[in-house]
């Protein structure tokens, strides 16, 4: 007597697709164990698609640009490959996309141009400025901006200046939207030093966020402190859509309900890249071990119990 425990498979994307549940147990009664084998060419084949994707949709495979796609054809294979069926759930969400590099200057007390990616980073989901930018002064919030009273130095209109640290980046941000900042830019701890980047909000922002050194918040800091906070200018271009997105789901349809596995690797890329090492190669793995799973599974089953459903 064989007792399998249910597998599924299954993708999700918000920012992830995950390929739920190609994992199984099972326990047998006799001796002979059924055998895994991966195919490496198989997984580099996937891979190599993957990267097609991307090629065909700006070099990315991000929810705005090849993520569809690659739900797609990941579908495909399930259907071409195993004998399980394949859900897709549809559902909205917005997203944020850069549409060309930040600025950012200092126009006072000493005049001073930045270089986005060495002096300063724009923040994942960071809302877009103004057409032509902003020009504001800095005010700084008092300790890492946790609480709304931190922000009671910041003006309507300013560029909220918070240290890194001790509660997410989304909070900060909507302690200084509540402010009526028009920008907030975000400096590393004293622990890192360096600049760094980061999701500023779990949907777009209000308003554009941006990232600095330790060093350059402690001088902007101190200047603010002396006898003139800096004045600067900055511009963000983002373009904030509603994208369909999907869950794509994949289940066995065979085994114990009650005593699921599940296995996740997700299918979307960054929309700077096409995402092949993070993650396209597990989401490789993980259709390979579905189309394994489904082979070892109709050997034990009818597969008419797997994919009458």
């Amino acid at each position: 007597k064989t007792r399998l425990t249910r597998a599924a498979i299954g993708c999700s994307c918000l920012t992830a697709l995950i390929l739920a549940a190609v994992a199984f147990s099972t326990f047998w009664a006799s001796a002979s164990t059924p055998v895994i084998t991966l195919s490496v060419s198989r997984m580099m084949a996937t891979l190599s698609q993957f990267e097609r994707i991307a090629s065909e949709h700006s070099g990315s495979r991000s929810i705005a640009r090849g993520f569809n796609a690659s739900s797609a054809f990941v579908q495909s294979q399930i259907a071409e490959n195993t004998a399980f069926h394949a859900n897709r759930q549809l559902f909205h969400v917005q997203i944020s996309e850069e549409l060309s590099p930040a600025t950012l200057e200092q126009l006072s007390p000493v005049p001073a141009v930045f270089t986005v990616g060495t002096d300063f980073a724009m923040m994942g989901s960071s809302g877009p400025t103004p057409a032509g930018g902003i020009t504001a002064n800095i005010a700084v919030a008092k300790q890492e901006g946790c609480v709304s009273s931190d922000f009671d130095s910041v003006t309507s209109g300013s560029v909220a200046l918070i240290m890194r640290g001790n509660c997410s980046f989304a909070t900060k941000v909507a302690h200084a939207v509540e402010k009526g900042a028009a920008a907030v830019i975000v400096f590393n701890t004293p622990d890192e030093q360096g600049l760094f980047s980061g999701r500023a909000c779990d949907a777009p922002c209000a308003i554009a966020v941006l990232a600095v050194s330790h060093s350059q918040g402690v001088e902007w800091v101190a200047a603010a402190a002396g006898a003139a906070a800096a004045t600067l200018r900055l511009s963000t271009s983002v373009r904030v859509s509603d994208e369909v997105t999907s869950n794509l789901e994949v289940d066995t349809g065979a085994g114990d309900i009650k005593n699921t596995i599940t296995i996740g690797a997700h299918l979307d890329s960054v929309p700077e890249g096409p995402g092949i090492n993070d993650n396209g190669s597990g989401s490789a793995l993980v259709l390979e071990l579905a189309m394994e799973l489904s082979r070892i599974l109709t050997d034990v089953i009818d597969k008419s119990q797997v994919t009458n459903r």
